[in-house]
């Protein structure tokens, strides 16, 4: 993105309340990736213990015999050794391939199934390295940041291209996951834009990764994205887009910039008012680069500009170090005192640190300072990616979450419906018998509920929820399965 120039080519936070609570990191990812892949069907039972490591992941994600979207969570924190992965690509020839190009190239086209490409430690530099739109539900996992390696030096100063196309890896298929992986630019600070990762997925996640570069490192293109545990490096503009995008419990670094320029680190481009676009970035740190430091107090670092009139950024639960500059944010041209659209929103929330003070930051009729919560509410992942999906609950682990909360507008029924609705049959069962002991739901309301699902001809799932609470001693279930016309393959 140029300094000076607008013109350019087109493009579940787990709620704020669980972030007072302080859950652990896992059970925060868990529930999101819950949430967030919807695409192959799941099955009707999961087992509540992982299983042992020469299983392997095709375990963990198959059902009869094809591999599934169901568990993605698990071999995004799996290691290496338990895992089987689809393909495997190392540079000395040891994997399935030996490109990450001809890796994606065996994909199958417009899979409902995960393809889980595993790429050994090394260097990867390729040309014109993208999962195109037919290749989805792919995930890449690597050794680590800083291990697995994907780069490029592809800029607009010396490739005659624009910024879109100077991506050294790019997302695109929808579903697409990424984890241990460093993207990187080295193209440097004076190439002017010099894009790492592009990311066009819907539904993208990436974990644990690291994205390298300096001008408009991370484009956040387009569709609904999030990104965890990750850290983010660049100079200008270096997190910009116009997806719907929440990167959450990340290290956002600045690094040195030309000489004369100052940093930016969010430039977003919303266009009209109804677009429920935006970047969040919660209960992240906003730090300086270890080459930084030196420069912070004659080098100015701000969060962010408006790319378009309806820019919207929000900082929440966030430490800043003092490399921010006090006024927070600066116009599109980057005139301190030029004026901006009274319609981009730009806002902060519970900030710490030493360059998280609002009082001093710039006068804008765009700019805001949430107190209240019920305004952040909007950009946690629940609301800003999910829209009115609540709080679904990880099958293992977390069921009691739920109770360490406010009880929120729908209750404990829409708690369950989310569960049931995303296909998450096991933690809604489980939920369900949890309520019946604690007499929060009655034998009645669970009958009324798997007869709802037979009526939307929803005939396994009713059939297998009855099953399984008849397994559990429920004296109805048997009463209700008799009831139950022979539609258990329906």
């Amino acid at each position: 993105m140029s300094i000076s120039s607008s013109v350019w080519s087109h493009s579940i936070s787990i709620s704020i309340l669980l972030a007072m609570f302080k859950p652990n990191s896992s059970i925060i990812l868990i529930i999101f990736l819950s949430l967030l892949i919807t695409t192959a069907a799941r099955p009707a039972t999961l087992s509540p213990s992982s299983p042992s490591p020469p299983q392997g992941l095709q375990q963990i994600l198959s059902r009869n015999g094809a591999r599934s979207t169901t568990q993605e969570w698990r071999f995004l924190n799996m290691s290496l050794a338990s895992m089987e992965p689809d393909i495997v690509v190392s540079g000395d020839g040891s994997g399935t391939f030996r490109t990450i190009t001809e890796a994606i190239n065996a994909v199958p086209d417009r899979s409902s199934m995960r393809t889980v490409i595993y790429i050994k430690a090394g260097t990867y530099e390729e040309e014109n390295l993208e999962v195109g739109s037919q290749k989805t539900n792919v995930v890449i996992i690597g050794d680590g940041i800083g291990k697995t390696v994907i780069t490029g030096r592809k800029n607009v100063k010396d490739d005659n291209v624009n910024t879109y196309h100077t991506a050294s890896f790019a997302a695109t298929g929808a579903g697409f996951m990424a984890t241990k992986i460093t993207f990187e630019n080295r193209a440097g600070p004076h190439k002017d834009q010099a894009v790492a990762l592009r990311v066009s997925s819907a539904r993208a996640v990436f974990y644990r990764c690291s994205f390298l570069g300096y001008q408009d490192t991370l484009y956040v293109h387009r569709n609904v994205q999030f990104f965890r545990e990750c850290d983010i490096y660049g100079t200008i503009d270096f997190i910009f887009g116009d997806s719907r995008v929440v990167i959450q419990k990340s290290n956002i670094y600045a690094r040195t910039p030309l000489v004369g320029h100052p940093n930016i680190i969010t430039a977003q481009k919303r266009g009209k008012s109804t677009d429920n676009t935006g970047i969040i970035i919660h209960d992240s740190r906003i730090l300086p680069a270890p080459e930084y430091v030196q420069f912070k107090k004659v080098v100015e670092t701000y969060l962010g500009r408006p790319w378009g009139n309806y820019s919207q950024v929000v900082y929440m639960c966030c430490w800043m170090d003092d490399h921010i500059n006090p006024q927070g944010w600066i116009p599109w041209s980057t005139v301190p005192n030029d004026t901006v659209p009274d319609t981009l929103f730009y806002g902060e929330f519970n900030n710490s640190g030493p360059g998280a003070s609002v009082v001093p930051r710039v006068n804008w009729t765009g700019n805001h300072r949430i107190t209240a919560l019920e305004e952040v509410q909007r950009f946690t992942v629940t609301q800003f990616i999910l829209g009115s999906v609540l709080f679904l609950l990880e099958e293992l682990k977390s069921v009691n979450l739920i109770y360490k909360l406010p009880k929120l507008s729908g209750g404990y029924g829409l708690h369950l419906e989310c569960l049931e609705s995303w296909g998450n049959l096991e933690a809604w069962f489980r939920l369900n018998l949890k309520f019946l002991r604690e007499g929060k739901r009655s034998w009645c309301d669970l009958e009324v509920w798997v007869w709802n699902l037979w009526k939307r001809r929803r005939y396994k799932r009713a059939w297998t929820t009855a099953k399984m609470l008849s397994h559990n001693h429920q004296p109805h279930a048997g009463k209700l399965i008799d009831k139950m016309p022979q539609r258990e393959n329906g």
